[in-house]
């Protein structure tokens, strides 16, 4: 299929064109393969996450179903009580 925007450079604004479903750890090592754009939260729940620039987590509180959080993650933690995340890089 044809592309019209595949000579186009990507941005942190362009939209994602990869995804990855996210299971939360406990391992504070354990960080995604890629470095997100945003994380899609498929269901109402707090959100922990450790973001590129940071050593710690922080948490995001009652993120409503359906909302993508346009963040730079690296990581989720268990503790996070949103379900069917999925990172967009």
């Amino acid at each position: 299929m044809a592309d019209r925007f595949s000579q186009l450079t990507p941005t942190l604004e362009s939209p994602a064109t990869s995804a990855f479903a996210i299971t939360p750890t406990a391992n504070a090592n354990a960080e995604f393969s890629n470095v997100t754009r945003g994380v899609y939260v498929g269901s109402t729940g707090n959100v922990t996450i450790k973001l590129s620039g940071d050593s710690s987590h922080v948490t995001f509180y009652n993120v409503p179903a359906g909302v993508t959080l346009a963040i730079r993650a690296i990581a989720i933690s268990n503790t996070s009580t949103a379900t069917d995340l999925v990172g967009l890089y």
